[in-house]
């Protein structure tokens, strides 16, 4: 029988154990990210597979042996067709990438049912194919979440969130779905208060009770659970009891192109049509031979929009697929692909970081390493040694002290992702200290080419693709945060595991070799309590 487990990994120092926390930070409503970017629904509840049970997950055939979905998927339905396998997600993946999508958002469904069923197990799949795109170097999309309240109730029978145990209900679901996926993989927006996960919420309509205190509520949970902040895009029906959002789309599969503009975010939504009509959803909308999509795009042009929806990746029941599909093949993908690379160019720069992975704090006179992942939105590819990149301090919108540019080593093709690291000196040139107090460091990106007369000519990018708020300052108490991992959702009982992990040191003060020591625990999860199962023999640190 398969059971579910958490590994965790502690430092133990001699002096004190160093948990995996972060301070907190304030709630943040302000506009997070000047950045353009691009989600998706991704439905991944899908079941084809005749050796495994059908419900509660999404049933590719009807008893008569036909298939019950409005449009199929480009491969047919066979076994493979199942959210429950790597391969089928690596798969889908790969083309959400190649399309252009920063940021898949998995449709989870938080109802014990399906939980059972694929909801969960389904993740466990999504995080092992990305580790495996990771490891392969192959791009991938980052992740989002997509709330599908009506697993948590129905306009006849809401949860009412206004409760503490609706609250607790409603706050459950997130937390399960953040822990299946990741860190490294969650997709995040830039707010001044440091980086935040991004979650999209469906209909209000399966609940009760909403105010504006859910957010808050949640973001306090999210914080003690996994040191961010969330940034908040609902379906425009919170608009009225939720305005506090940072961000209302209309998650319609498919239907007409809606811009809203209610909260810091404009986000527009647009989708190919819609084959057959989903519970509560829109009405059928035809294709009309591509022009559709078409037309909703130059009129998207048209408008001041900060991120676009595209509804839908894979929503084969409603038949709002962009995906390659045997009715349309990837007419309706290359349309999103042409759309969203104008979508990028029309305002300036095409390059940005997706993702930025830094201290929130770091010592006078340290030596930190940042990673970045920054998404080529150019139709050139960038040759090994073309592109430099620089980080840089600025105080009070001034600059403070210019960063060395380290060049990359990697080729990356247009849409493809470029995975950095610069060491950022909280220090001059001369190294003197840079004061304690708040900074915000400027990631920027230059590209070397060459003139007529074969002379070096390097091009600074017009804007920075990231900026990051950092304090330099002594942290308050020993900490330690994630990197990153290689250790997949799926462990053997009868074979040893060699897990590469990176662990940042938040804390006042270096690990000493030998006196900080590593070490493994295999925990049970059951009601939300903790039962540690097994552990392995601490190992010092080799280094400091």
């Amino acid at each position: 029988m398969n059971r579910r487990f958490h590994i965790v990994c502690a430092l133990l120092s001699i002096f004190t154990a160093v948990g995996l926390n972060v301070p907190a930070r304030a709630d943040d409503a302000e506009k997070p990210t000047p950045l353009r970017v691009s989600l998706t629904r991704y439905w991944y509840g899908y079941q084809a597979d005749p050796r495994k049970p059908a419900p509660p997950s999404i049933p590719a055939w009807r008893a008569d042996g036909a298939s019950r979905f409005a449009i199929n998927p480009a491969l047919g339905l066979g076994p493979w067709f199942s959210g429950v396998y790597a391969m089928w997600h690596r798969d889908n993946l790969i083309a959400i990438r190649r399309a252009g999508i920063d940021v898949a958002l998995p449709v989870f469904q938080a109802d014990s049912a399906s939980r059972q069923g694929t909801a969960e197990q389904g993740l466990d799949a999504m995080a092992q194919a990305l580790i495996e795109m990771k490891r392969d170097s192959q791009d991938y999309p980052l992740i989002g979440m997509f709330y599908d309240t009506t697993s948590l109730g129905t306009p006849d029978k809401p949860l009412d969130v206004s409760s503490d145990a609706g609250k607790t209900a409603f706050y459950d679901g997130i937390r399960r779905f953040f822990r299946r996926v990741p860190e490294e993989f969650r997709a995040v927006a830039a707010t001044k208060n440091g980086s935040a996960n991004i979650i999209a919420l469906g209909t209000a309509k399966a609940l009760k009770g909403i105010r504006p205190e859910l957010r808050a509520w949640c973001d306090t949970q999210f914080q003690k659970d996994f040191g961010r902040g969330l940034i908040w895009i609902a379906d425009i029906d919170w608009n009225t009891s939720a305005p506090n959002m940072d961000g209302y789309a209309s998650f319609h599969g498919g239907g007409p192109l809606a811009v809203h503009s209610e909260g810091p975010i404009v986000i527009a939504s647009i989708g190919p049509g819609q084959n057959a009509t989903r519970a509560g959803g829109t009405t059928i909308r035809g294709r009309d031979g591509g022009t559709t999509m078409m037309d909703d795009w130059r009129a998207l042009f048209k408008q001041k929009v900060d991120w676009i929806v595209i509804e839908t990746w894979n929503d084969y029941v409603g038949g709002s697929a962009v995906a390659p599909t045997r009715s349309y093949g990837v007419r309706e993908l290359d349309q999103a692909t042409a759309g969203i690379l104008q979508f990028r160019a029309e305002r300036g720069p095409v390059t940005q970081a997706l993702r930025v992975q830094a201290p929130t704090i770091v010592p006078p006179r340290s030596v930190a390493p940042v990673e970045i992942l920054v998404q080529n939105g150019s139709l050139e590819t960038w040759k090994r040694g073309d592109i430099s990149a620089s980080a840089s301090w600025y105080q009070n919108g001034k600059l403070v002290e210019q960063g060395p540019r380290i060049a990359s080593l990697q080729t990356v093709s247009p849409m493809g992702i470029l995975a950095h690291t610069l060491p950022v000196a909280a220090m001059r040139t001369n190294s003197e200290p840079l004061p304690a107090g708040d900074y915000e460091i400027r990631i920027d990106l230059a590209r070397l080419t060459r003139d007529a007369d074969g002379k070096a000519v390097e091009t600074v990018f017009p804007d920075p693709v990231a900026v990051v708020p950092i304090k330099i300052g002594v942290p308050a108490s020993p900490s330690a945060r994630l990197v990153s991992s290689d250790c997949g959702p799926y462990l053997s009982s009868s074979a040893p595991l060699t897990v590469k992990m990176k662990v940042r040191n938040e804390g006042p003060t270096p690990w000493a070799k030998g006196k900080t020591r590593m070490q493994w625990q295999l925990v049970r999860r059951e009601n939300g309590a903790d039962t540690a199962i097994s552990s392995g023999k601490s190992e010092p640190l080799t280094r400091d």
